[in-house]
C-alpha cells in the first residue's frame, strides 16, 4: 500500500511580526485625541502600535514612557496583551 505524504498539503505556522510599546512607567487614563483617552496603563504592560495614534506614541516615547518593541507572533499570540478595550489573548 502506498504512503500519502501530507507534509506538502500542512501549511506551517505564518510568522508575523508586530510592533508594540511596553510602558516603562504606569500611565494614567489621559486624552490622545480632542475626543479619545487612552489608559490607564501600568508599567510593562503591552500596547500594539494600532491602538493609540501615531503622533501620541512618539510624543511618550520623547518622555520616556514607552519603548517600541518587535514580537514575533505566530498562529495565535500566548500573551495577554492590553489594549483599549481590555485584555485579550
Amino acid at each position: 500500500m502506498a504512503q500519502l505524504d501530507l507534509s506538502s498539503w500542512v501549511k506551517a505556522p505564518r510568522r508575523k511580526r508586530v510592533v508594540m510599546y511596553r510602558f516603562l512607567q504606569d500611565l494614567p487614563e489621559v486624552m490622545a485625541t480632542k475626543n479619545d483617552t487612552i489608559g490607564p496603563f501600568r508599567k510593562g504592560d503591552l500596547v500594539s502600535a494600532e491602538d493609540v495614534p501615531k503622533k501620541v506614541w512618539r510624543v511618550l516615547m520623547h518622555h520616556g514612557v514607552v519603548e517600541p518593541v518587535e514580537v514575533d507572533f505566530f498562529s495565535k499570540p500566548n500573551v495577554h496583551i492590553r489594549t483599549r478595550k481590555g485584555y485579550k489573548g
